[in-house]
């Protein structure tokens, strides 16, 4: 291997008040071994409260040649990293209070998307809509078409759940749903949101 460090900056990570964040943490780095056992746990930052952080590249690598000041280094990856520092429990849904809000907010959401729908198929006049079908089908004038409404409901959630990747699918192999790809966008979005605005500055080692 040639004489250089390669490094690749991750795009943001997430860790617990009180941990140190190691140069290992942030990075993939490719160098001879000697050089990885020195640098694996280099300190980056000595964190105590929470809060946002962003470091570019540049900081890191000053921090390296700090250490090790003989070896030139690449960068191959991104330009500024975002480290959320978190409670302890922050994540852990603090538990029968987590699941209490869960499920208060899957009531609403549910709630909302009936109520939305409802609308929605007022606004068009689904009633007659699925009236004018049934009188096609069978030549009789509709007085209650609920054998068209129920299917109709049932096949609508289940082609929302289709679409969005809730049922279980064998040959999915992988590739991302709706969902997967609206929930990346919106974290990729906050991690550049965070980064441009430069988070919280807090000394380092």
């Amino acid at each position: 291997m040639d004489n250089y460090i390669y490094l690749h900056l991750k795009d943001h990570i997430k860790r617990e008040a009180g941990q140190d964040i190691y140069l290992d943490d942030i990075t993939e780095l490719s160098c001879s071994p000697d050089v990885r056992d020195k640098l694996t746990k280099l300190v980056i930052l000595q964190e105590k409260g929470v809060g946002i952080i962003t470091l570019s590249v540049v900081e890191v690598i000053e921090l390296i040649r700090q250490f090790i000041p003989e070896i030139p280094i690449i960068s191959t990856g991104e330009s500024k990293i975002t480290i959320h520092i978190h409670e302890k429990d922050e994540y852990s849904g603090k538990g029968f209070a987590g699941l209490i809000r869960a499920f208060i907010t899957s009531l609403l959401l549910f709630i909302g998307s009936g109520i939305a729908i409802m609308y929605f198929h007022e606004d068009v006049n689904m009633h007659k809509v699925h009236d004018a079908i049934y009188t096609a089908v069978t030549g009789q004038e509709a007085t209650g078409s609920y054998w068209i409404s129920i299917p109709y409901s049932i096949g609508l959630g289940l082609g929302i759940a289709l679409f969005f990747g809730l049922l279980p699918d064998k040959n999915k192999n992988n590739k991302p749903d709706p969902l997967e790809i609206g929930i990346h966008k919106y974290k990729n979005q906050i991690n550049s949101y965070l980064s441009a605005k430069g988070g919280s500055k807090q000394k380092k080692p």
